[in-house]
């Protein structure tokens, strides 16, 4: 493996990581939320942090590489997922899922 590639399996993985913990983060703000007043200026900071998160790791990632293309699914229905506060097991699913192919990334061929 390359010592650029390494690098960006890193940055890829950190990116990942962070973008979980801001998808739970997202989660629970949403289940406190009073939705009949509406919702939050700090739930729409998160957010934007969320969305900002989502396309940073999309250009990351190949979207014809067939790993790339999951993890890019799982991302997106990651953020999909942090938004609703009634799917927590789904989205505990869905964030294994995403940390099981970036774990995939690292191995030659994308073999585990």
């Amino acid at each position: 493996m390359t010592v650029e590639r390494s690098k960006w399996i890193e940055k890829l993985r950190n990116n990942i990581a962070t973008y979980a913990a801001a998808a739970h983060g997202l989660f629970y703000k949403a289940k406190t939320e009073d939705w009949e007043k509406g919702a939050s200026v700090e739930y729409f900071v998160q957010l934007r942090e969320l969305q900002n998160l989502k396309s940073q790791l999309k250009l990351q990632l190949n979207p014809k590489g067939e790993i790339d293309a999951n993890i890019i699914s799982l991302v997106d229905r990651l953020y999909t997922l942090s938004r609703k506060w009634t799917v927590g097991l789904e989205l505990e699913i869905t964030e294994h899922l995403l940390i099981e192919h970036a774990q995939c990334c690292s191995k030659p061929n994308g073999k585990k």
